[in-house]
């Protein structure tokens, strides 16, 4: 249903109600079966017209999906090359001596939590993944069986790499109840399933193999490895003085 059809819908059942409450006070206290019977017809047409608004699934706005598609893209794509330099970082160096390099661990920390809550997390956000897909729950469903997860763990896991991002990353509460780092494993996967998704969808049609973004952070993994070898090779021997 349309944004404008919506609407109408809406007044229509507002109106519908107002109409209600103008008859209860007309007639119940003259003919009490006539007005009762016109008071549950029109309380039953308001009540339908309502959740027709809010059942029927929201069309994206073709003329903007193409530019939500390609920037939730390059969300992924910011999501999977900061969640693979915290591990390449953590492999090489896991406990830093330099505040150097325990900064740029935080932020590798920080920074896909940020991200990945744009497209999962709230659905107020203007990127979230529902703005795009048509079929929700068929999308969920995929996407469970390609993490080999369920419901309930995907649920644990949202919450919990959101509430890291809502109290200590896009905003700071003096006694945060968050107990621990989350785990990046799956924000990680679940990168490479909405992007391929996503790559299919501005592909369809076309006869060109799309590039799946798992190949692409594999390659970038083995380059990091490489430089931050040679970057905290490089650091090593100097002492931290500056606290």
């Amino acid at each position: 249903m349309d944004k404008g059809k919506r609407k109408k819908y809406e007044i229509l059942s507002i109106i519908l109600l107002v109409i209600a409450a103008v008859l209860v006070r007309v007639f119940l206290p003259y003919q009490e079966v006539i007005g009762v019977i016109i008071l549950i017809t029109l309380l039953a047409l308001a009540v339908f017209f309502y959740r027709s608004t809010k059942n029927e699934e929201v069309v994206p706005d073709k003329s903007m999906s193409e530019a939500t598609i390609k920037t939730q893209m390059g969300l992924l794509v910011e999501t999977v090359r900061y969640i693979q330099m915290k591990n390449v970082l953590t492999e090489i160096d896991p406990e830093p001596k330099l505040n150097f390099w325990c900064l740029i661990h935080g932020g590798f920390m920080d920074l896909p939590c940020l991200d990945w809550c744009k497209i999962f997390g709230s659905n107020a956000e203007p990127t979230h993944w529902k703005g795009i897909v048509k079929d929700i729950d068929q999308f969920k469903k995929d996407l469970l069986k390609y993490l080999e997860i369920t419901q309930k763990e995907w649920e644990s896991y949202w919450f919990h790499i959101k509430d890291y991002r809502d109290k200590l990353v896009a905003h700071n509460e003096v006694k945060p109840s968050v107990e621990k780092y989350p785990s990046l494993d799956i924000a990680l996967r679940s990168s490479y399933f909405y992007y391929d998704y996503l790559e299919n969808l501005l592909n369809e049609g076309k006869v060109e193999p799309i590039e799946p973004l798992e190949e692409y952070s594999e390659q970038f993994y083995k380059q990091a490895q490489k430089v931050a070898k040679t970057a905290i090779g490089s650091t090593k021997d100097i002492d931290e003085s500056v606290y």
